[in-house]
């Protein structure tokens, strides 16, 4: 049954007061497919989704973010409109993948048992809700607070999320996404062991990479740290957008040490398309990326935690 998403607030408090668990939105919409100021023409996600943009590198909107609408007060009372003031809108790119839907789903369940506001799952492309409709079902007199389920900051923070917070009938914000951040390194030095990984193999990052620089900074940052994590060299490679090509960082390291098997750490979420090409880049092992639907690591429910209480709405429902 899919219901809205003032229905699911509305049982989030009646169920559970202000630290409930999060509700199911189901209200379908359409993300633009136009250009953004004219600056850049639609681009298909390389993730094969529909009617999506991929990253693309315009100004930092982050921080900034409120829609010129103020918040209504209505006669609900005080306590009531306190209670409603916050919603977190968990952002996700979204995936066809089954596997990868139901790991996201774990993760943004594990994230609303920790809120003590309503906790809802929308998406940047493939799947609905998509972040627009999400933001049109907010109750009136509330506010939103995105948080990207997103590795790095490209196009799709800067300017799909950033854009729809502008948009937004009611006051909404986005927060930073969720990496660089030593957590995740942490994780993916997990899978690589539990792939095999004993310190002898070649370490390849696979990230799903981006045409804007900073997004590329970040994936090369958190190579470092898995490096430094790992005490051995990580090369990087990324599936669109940046280059070198996972495929060519896997060749370029199995050509400095032959003998060497060549591992490849999934810099990715879940399990979707990106992680399918991954499997096609030449490498003797695939890790599994930070989420599966059997495991939800608590490092990255931490991260998504700390991203959404950075919003002083989210902190001062507490």
């Amino acid at each position: 049954m899919v219901v809205s998403l003032r229905e699911s607030t509305a049982a989030h408090f009646s169920r559970r007061g202000a630290t409930g668990r999060r509700g199911c939105l189901g209200r379908r919409g359409e993300l633009s497919s136009g250009s953004v100021h004219g600056r850049m023409p639609p681009f298909r996600c390389p993730c094969g989704g529909r009617g999506g943009r991929h990253d693309g590198a315009l100004p930092h909107p982050l921080n900034a973010l409120q829609t010129r609408r103020e918040m209504s007060v209505t006669r609900r009372g005080a306590n009531t409109l306190r209670e409603m003031s916050a919603v977190v809108l968990a952002a996700s790119h979204g995936t066809s993948s089954p596997a990868g839907q139901a790991a996201v789903r774990r993760l943004v369940d594990s994230v609303g048992e920790r809120m003590p506001v309503p906790v809802l799952r929308c998406h940047v492309d493939v799947e609905q809700p998509s972040v627009p409709a999400a933001l049109a079902d907010v109750p009136e007199g509330g506010q939103a607070v995105i948080v990207p389920l997103l590795l790095s900051a490209g196009y799709h923070v800067y300017v799909d999320l950033a854009e729809a917070a502008a948009a937004s009938p009611v006051p909404a914000r986005v927060t930073a996404a969720l990496g660089p951040d030593a957590r995740l390194v942490d994780v993916l030095a997990q899978r690589l062991r539990e792939a095999g990984y004993d310190g002898c193999a070649s370490v390849v990052l696979a990230a799903a990479g981006s045409s804007d620089p900073r997004a590329v900074a970040d994936c090369r940052r958190t190579g470092e740290l898995l490096a430094e994590r790992l005490s051995a060299p990580v090369a990087v490679g990324f599936l669109s957008a940046a280059a070198p090509t996972v495929a060519e960082a896997v060749a370029a390291a199995r050509a400095v040490r032959p003998q060497a098997s060549v591992i490849v750490s999934p810099y990715l979420l879940a399990p979707g398309y990106f992680l399918d090409l991954v499997g096609e880049a030449g490498a003797d092992i695939v890790a599994d990326p930070l989420l599966t639907p059997e495991s939800t690591p608590p490092e990255v429910v931490d991260v998504v935690v700390d991203r959404a209480r950075s919003d002083a709405a989210v902190t001062a429902a507490r």
